[in-house]
């Protein structure tokens, strides 16, 4: 998606479920902090690298080498 933004709707529970359509989300102006894009990238590193070390995980790196052949 180019333009970083993505509609959804929004639905509350206050004794009954209301769907509201909201405006659309810019996520290119969403700050984190720096705690939680480590504490996120903690939790999936290793399960990334375990893909990565399978044979799926090798033969989709293959693949991606052969249509990236700058990054080989």
């Amino acid at each position: 998606m180019s333009d970083n933004k993505i509609n959804c709707i929004c639905i509350g529970f206050n004794g009954t479920a209301d769907v509201n359509a909201c405006s659309s989300i810019d996520y290119s102006q969403v700050e984190l902090p720096t705690e939680v894009l480590d504490s996120f990238a903690a939790a999936v590193a290793s399960e990334i690298k375990s893909f990565y070390d399978s044979d799926k995980g090798k033969d989709y790196f293959n693949k991606w080498l052969e249509q990236h052949p700058q990054y080989a």
